[in-house]
């Protein structure tokens, strides 16, 4: 198999050694060869006008961008949506990461399947992902076309090949599960419980990697030591992954293996690992399988083996089985809980038991220790008050309550509205992802 041949890559400038060497190894001529041919994959504009609502400005202020097939042996992402100003000739921070770790020897490129085709213009942050997230229980045809795409792209890479899969983070994740639940797709055998799954779709055989991180989100951490150790986990398991599968010899022995090694750990250490599954599944559900149910498929990845987590689950289990699940069901707490450990005492303290559970949410804990955030959450706390500031707190006003703009509509809308409780009982996820939107702002002054 050759070296790394990214066939959109060609125009890009290398800006570190690694893409300098890239470019040096490339073949420009069937790089140019492969453009002329490839077709771009069609989208109704029905789909397109739908996804146009997750965008925080106007319609001109994003591009359609559908990344196009890609021969070869490329490892194929079910990712979110596009980097700002996506193109063939453009590469993103994350991509740019994760080819330092991949291994180049046995894939020839990434292709990116985005649930939102939507490329910002400017930046990312005017692509709402709290939006996009609501399309997976919502909207079938969206879910639907998201997976007409990915089946494109399987039929388009190199016969008798057996095609890789990274299911990128958890809206990513809950569209599998709901692609299963139409009968788009078929789970057909787990290869592995650290998450490689064989799935089918359209008779198209693949293997995936499930519930893990989206890879852009050590990123979203300010590049957190630990967040960047689950980045360089996540790419391990690839490698091992993207490896067995080169064989052909995909069984779970042969996965097993093959991930123990690019991870480099020993069969005592996958025993560990197994019981600490067990344990909390124990735990959870008084199951001591070790196996998680599809909501919760992500729990896999809690290092429940370790005594600091272990003594950590306890401790909040303890408090409460439902004060326990809304922690883990909590952005990406869980793959570093002693971590928060602090914050969440703090704000379990603050609140009290049942305004913790409704408190806690995604939105929250991407930013449990920002400054500025929490600054925003003590402010809030003594406007509204403990009772109204739980029903206050959701994922979308989190995810912009540092905002400039959006601040200044919280403000408007709460003096409008004359009284807390008025206030608290208006705000929503819904109404906050379009509260900036000067039509959306039109309709409720109406």
């Amino acid at each position: 198999m050759p070296a790394l041949t990214d066939e959109y890559v060609a125009k890009r400038k290398a800006d570190d050694i690694v893409w300098d060497k890239v470019a040096n190894e490339m073949n420009i001529i069937e790089f140019t060869k492969f453009i002329a041919e490839a077709k771009r994959i069609e989208v109704s504009d029905a789909i397109i006008a739908k996804q146009m609502l997750c965008v925080k400005g106007k319609p001109e202020s994003v591009t359609v961008y559908i990344q196009r097939p890609l021969s070869g042996t490329p490892l194929i992402i079910q990712g979110l949506y596009p980097v700002a100003n996506d193109s063939d000739e453009n590469i993103s921070v994350t991509e740019r990461d994760m080819r330092k770790i991949l291994d180049r020897d046995h894939i020839t490129g990434l292709y990116w399947n985005d649930f939102c085709m939507l490329s910002s213009n400017t930046k990312n942050k005017i692509i709402d992902q709290d939006v996009i997230a609501t399309w997976v229980d919502d909207d079938d045809e969206i879910v639907e076309d998201y997976y007409r795409r990915l089946a494109i792209e399987l039929d388009a890479v190199d016969p008798g090949t057996v095609p890789c899969v990274f299911i990128a983070g958890k809206t990513c994740q809950a569209s599998l599960e709901k692609a299963i639940k139409l009968g788009l797709v078929t789970r057909l055998q787990e290869l592995s419980p650290l998450g490689v799954t064989v799935c089918e779709i359209k008779d198209k055989r693949f293997v995936a990697l499930e519930g893990r991180p989206h890879p852009s989100w050590h990123l979203m951490t300010g590049n957190a030591p630990s967040a960047r150790a689950v980045f360089k986990e996540t790419m391990d398991m690839l490698n091992g992954m993207i490896r067995c599968c080169v064989t052909g010899n995909i069984t779970p022995d042969t996965m097993t293996h093959s991930l123990m090694a690019a991870l480099a750990i020993d069969p005592a250490e996958l025993q560990r690992r197994a019981e600490g599954r067990s344990f909390l599944t124990k735990l959870l559900y008084g199951d001591p399988s070790g196996r998680f149910p599809a909501k919760h498929v992500h729990l896999r990845n809690v290092k429940a083996h370790l005594h600091e987590v272990k003594t950590f689950l306890l401790k909040w289990q303890a408090r409460g089985m439902k004060v326990l699940i809304a922690i883990l069901n909590s952005g990406d707490l869980y793959l570093d809980l002693p971590a928060y450990a602090d914050e969440l005492e703090y704000w379990f303290t603050k609140l009290g038991k049942n305004n913790f559970k409704t408190f806690m949410c995604d939105g929250v804990a991407a930013k449990l220790y920002d400054r500025e955030f929490k600054a925003g959450l003590e402010y809030w706390f003594t406007k509204l008050g403990k009772a109204n500031f739980k029903t206050f707190m959701c994922d979308g006003v989190a995810a912009k309550l540092c905002d400039p703009e959006f601040k200044a509509e919280l403000e408007y809308w709460f003096i409008k509205l004359g009284r807390s409780k008025n206030f608290t009982t208006f705000m929503c996820n819904s109404v906050a992802a379009k509260l900036c939107h000067l039509e959306f702002k039109a309709e409720l002054e109406y």
